[in-house]
């Protein structure tokens, strides 16, 4: 989230708020608020800056920028600190702020939600063996999302509102953003069923639309550039934030103009209150729309086509046309490339359709025997031509094996075929960029305070890049676009084997199945990570896999070893494979005081793995987010019209250590070497609710997190892992995140 423009800022910068505990005594190495006195836990920056200078011992007057723990004078600090530009040009000073601001803690975590719901059905029977029916529903979800995000513009020495002398690169500050969401979803059906002697038919014609509209606060490039009186490109930025022509709102500029004098404000750069005119002129509202269309039409039979000995053979017969459509318009800003720190979005715009034809078959094959009282057998099958990808057969068969009352065993095998979804197919080719700094990992990297592990190391040197490489290039072009022509479907196969043990007359069931799951080809988008995956892997291969996927500028070039392009299309990945046991339990019976009922499941995952790219694996099993032990229970009991309900709900602990060469070590300049977190503790939370029901009316009141229980806490980059502030940022945390909530739900049949 920061620019750290120079090698000097990453130790007391990017790492700031961290929980970590120093290696020596165990204490804890976080930041401490000067304004709070307590430690700062937040993933953040509300303000930095550095201010550069041809003469390193100019000062400036800059005595009424907000400073912050991390202030280091020119004529202080380490050397990579006093670092010069390739320009020759130095930082002479630097301010934090580390206060979290309002505009952060009225930041929204959990988007804003509102929807309204209408449906209907209805029949008319022409006769036993017809009826007509139809169904409507209508939906429109209302969303919106406040948030802050950062700004750093440069700023020419020659800039009118520049009040300092000296040429800025950059100045963060805060900006509070704002976007919100309109969906509208219409779905309509209308069929006829009915028998026709033993056998039942069904067909029926659908057709739905998602419209959805939305709309984001960004800054134009053009009005801020106006606004500064500088150029934001690159060659700008390389040239020392070079003036436009005209300065600041000179000719040719956006009208309505207003100098952006308001930047360097404390008020700005601490809470993002900028002058009102002057954020209203570097600020906009993107609008843009996305529409999806499906049409399905289907038709099919089900019956018994002739008796086995052991009972009737049942089958169904059935065929589907479906015609699917998006058309997605981006804002004119962000299809123009003219949002400052945003991708540039293209119009996605494609269709598909799809014609099936499928069957079922339900075979008793023994019956009443010893150690067989019923054994049967499913197949099924399913052939699909998409006009994307070609053509798929799919099947699965299953067996269902009653030895007696007590004992049953399951098995299923089968396979499966998923076409690339139409935003994976014509996605229009997305821009963004991203500074060295934050996507590699060989910048600095024989520096021993950076604490790269031995094998970046390694690789880094492998690659031909010097051990002080400083990373000053301008930014990478990170591209994201769909697979049109290029993506396959993805495959898979699916064995599952179990047994249910249910003690007659005892309301106890019992059941634990075992499964694997491989899937071929997945689809699969990449990030900028990518970098650090190619330097991190064992057996490193430029030319081969996520090495592939990025360009640098060779050695003996300007700018040599900087970072250009990344590439982060949509592609298959050669295989994923996960395997496991789920167990089940069961148990209810009817006592004085009410009907008892206990429900528990739980999960227990011994292998996730992903080959990402051709014999470049990742192993998933136990990360942050891939817990190997989920569970969740059940009790309740029911009286008359009431049920009273508790549940447990388990998440397994899980650790990085190991993962993309994390090694628990981390390196913070003001602290000394320390220890992050990389782990997280077992999980329990429990939810309680009450149901009264009558013959019109229900009523549900419950809470859910009872104990309040608190999301856990992860130290700074731990590999891998997406964060909110210290937080990990996956499923299993959503209702910590939320905290005890309690609902309450009514209802009524008319």
């Amino acid at each position: 989230l920061l620019s750290a423009a120079q090698p000097g800022n990453i130790g007391a910068i990017a790492r700031y708020g961290v929980p970590a505990r120093r290696v020596e005594t165990g204490d804890s190495t976080d930041l401490i608020n000067p304004f709070t006195g307590k430690p700062v836990c937040w993933s953040t920056q509300t303000g930095w800056g550095i201010i550069y200078s041809p003469t390193f011992a100019a000062r400036g007057n800059i005595t009424n920028l907000p400073r912050g723990p991390g202030y280091v004078p020119a004529t202080t600090g380490t050397a990579a600190q006093r670092e010069p530009t390739a320009a020759g040009w130095r930082r002479f000073s630097s301010f934090e702020i580390s206060e979290p601001t309002p505009a952060e803690l009225n930041a929204d975590l959990i988007p804003k939600n509102q929807r309204s719901t209408v449906y209907a059905q209805g029949d008319f029977s022409f006769s036993p063996a017809a009826e007509l029916y139809g169904e409507v529903l209508l939906t429109q979800r209302e969303s919106s999302q406040n948030g802050v995000r950062q700004l750093f513009p440069y700023i020419s020495v020659d800039s009118p509102i520049n009040p300092t002398g000296y040429y800025f690169y950059p100045i963060v500050g805060l900006l509070r953003n704002h976007s919100d969401q309109d969906v509208k979803v219409g779905r309509a059906l209308s069929g006829l069923r009915g028998d026709i002697g033993k056998w039942r038919y069904d067909a029926y014609v659908s057709h739905s639309r998602s419209d959805a509209d939305y709309n984001d606060e960004v800054v134009p490039y053009d009005r801020l550039e106006a606004a500064t009186g500088t150029y934001q490109d690159q060659a700008s930025i390389a040239n020392q934030g070079e003036l436009i022509p005209g300065g600041v709102c000179g000719p040719g500029s956006p009208a309505g103009c207003v100098p952006f004098t308001s930047l360097l404000s404390a008020d700005g750069l601490r809470y993002g209150n900028y002058n009102a005119a002057q954020l209203a002129y570097i600020t906009a509202v993107d609008h843009g729309n996305t529409k999806f269309d499906q049409t399905i039409l289907e038709g099919q039979a089900t019956g018994d086509l002739f008796e086995l000995p052991a009972g009737p053979l049942g089958a169904a017969f059935g065929v589907q046309f479906r015609r699917e459509k998006i058309n997605d318009v981006p804002g004119e800003f962000s299809r123009n490339g003219n949002s400052w720190g945003q991708s540039t979005a293209g119009i996605t715009k494609g269709s598909d359709n799809v014609k099936e034809v499928y069957t079922e078959l339900e075979l008793p094959l023994l019956r009443g025997m010893t150690a067989v009282q019923d054994l049967s057998l499913n197949l099924s099958g399913r052939y699909s031509d998409y006009k994307s990808v070609g053509d798929a057969f799919t099947y699965k068969a299953g067996l269902n094996w009653k030895i007696n009352d007590l004992l049953r065993a399951r098995s299923t095998y089968g396979t499966s075929f998923r076409a690339p979804a139409l935003y994976e197919l014509f996605l229009n080719n997305q821009v963004s960029f991203l500074g060295q700094f934050t996507i590699d990992p060989c910048i600095n990297y024989a520096d021993p305070d950076r604490n790269k592990s031995a094998t970046i190391q390694a690789n880094c040197a492998a690659a031909g890049i010097p051990g002080d490489y400083a990373g000053t290039g301008g930014s990478a072009q990170i591209t994201t676009g769909g697979g049109i022509g290029l993506l396959d479907p993805e495959t898979s196969n699916a064995l599952s084997v179990g047994i249910v043990v249910t003690p007659p007359g005892t309301g106890f069931s019992f059941a634990v199945d075992y499964w694997d799951i491989k899937v071929k080809d997945e689809i699969s988008g990449s990030s900028a990570g990518i970098v650090g995956r190619c330097y991190s892997q064992p057996d490193y291969d430029p030319t081969n896999g996520f090495c592939t996927a990025f360009t640098r500028i060779p050695a003996g070039q300007a700018d040599q070893f900087t970072i250009t392009d990344v590439n982060a299309q949509y592609r298959n990945i050669p295989t994923q494979r996960t395997k496991g046991f789920d167990a089940n339990l069961s148990y209810e019976r009817n006592f004085s005081f009410g009907k008892v009922e206990v429900e528990g499941e739980a999960t227990r995952t011994t292998y996730d793995k992903a080959e990402l790219y051709p014999s470049q694996i990742e192993d998933y099993n136990g990360l942050i987010g891939e817990p190997r032990w989920t569970a969740n229970t059940q009790v309740r009991l029911k009286r008359g019209d009431w049920t009273f309900a508790w549940s447990t709900n388990f998440i397994g602990g899980e650790d990085n250590i190991g993962y993309q060469d994390e090694d628990g070590l981390i390196t913070i300049s003001y602290a000394g070497p320390s220890t992050q977190i990389t782990s997280v503790k077992d999980i329990y939370t429990h939810d309680f609710s009450v149901r009264w029901k009558g013959d019109d009316y229900e009523v549900t009141v419950g809470a859910t997190n009872i104990m309040d229980e608190q999301p856990p806490q992860i130290s700074y980059n731990v590999a891998g892992t997406a964060r909110l502030g210290t937080i990990p940022l996956t499923s299993q945390y959503y209702n910590l995140i939320q905290g005890r909530t309690a609902f309450v739900s009514l209802s009524r049949k008319f």
